[in-house]
């Protein structure tokens, strides 16, 4: 995985997906993920079987004791 100002780029095994092409196929070149085109990604991981593209994260609900990821109360 390689993270540009163009996007994120993805190569490698995809038994799994893993390169979210949308396909199984392995990719020997990096690829443009194009699911991701126009996102802002924050940060990237990878894993044997996996790849995590943190872009963002959104809750909603009561928020109490912290639950909603945040510890601050709205008043």
């Amino acid at each position: 995985m390689a993270l540009t100002n163009y996007g994120l780029y993805t190569w490698g095994h995809s038994k799994y997906g893993q390169c979210g092409h949308g396909s199984t196929l392995d990719s020997k070149r990096p690829c443009l993920v194009k699911a991701l085109a126009g996102v802002n990604v924050i940060d990237i991981s990878a894993g044997r079987y996996h790849s995590l593209a943190w872009t963002l994260m959104e809750a909603s609900g009561h928020g109490a004791l912290g639950s909603m990821g945040s510890w601050a109360m709205m008043i």
